[in-house]
């Protein structure tokens, strides 16, 4: 009975320490994240954009990650939203420049992507990281230098 009760006791006090633990999706998440930084891209979990529709509709926010980089002074009033999917939005679409890039790097974007727009100073790619590896991390961010070059 002794060693019933021991095991019980050990159990309940180790058992917050395994929740600390990171999982294995969640290693891999700091990993990602890790990588685009070093490669100058700013990480943010963020509500993503919502499309005219959704607002009317009153749809209920998701949040998602803004991978995003900074634009040069040259630039910085920029203000566009491109929705891969075509949907229809309040903000104006990127000037025809900027669309034949994203156009010609449209089969590169990751396959969640849900919306690239430039607001301020950044350009940002909003997207649910799923199914993601090192792989697509470091495409986006030369998906972000194409569209912040000059």
């Amino acid at each position: 009975m002794f060693w019933i009760i021991a095991a019980a006791v050990l159990a309940f006090m180790l058992a917050p320490i395994l929740w600390i633990i990171p999982s294995p999706r969640q290693r891999l998440q700091a990993a990602l994240r890790d990588r685009a930084r070093a490669l100058g891209v700013t990480v943010q979990i963020t509500q993503l954009p919502q499309t005219r529709r959704q607002k009317v509709r009153k749809e209920e926010t998701v949040n998602g990650l803004c991978y995003a980089m900074t634009l040069p002074k040259a630039r910085a009033g920029e203000r566009w939203r491109y929705w891969p999917d075509g949907a229809e939005d309040d903000v104006p679409a990127p000037p025809a420049a900027v669309q034949d890039r994203i156009v010609g790097l449209r089969d590169r974007l990751p396959k969640d992507t849900i919306v690239i727009e430039a607001s301020g100073r950044m350009v940002k790619v909003f997207w649910r990281e799923a199914n993601a590896d090192i792989a697509a991390v470091e495409n986006l961010a030369d998906i972000l230098n194409t569209l912040v070059s000059d």
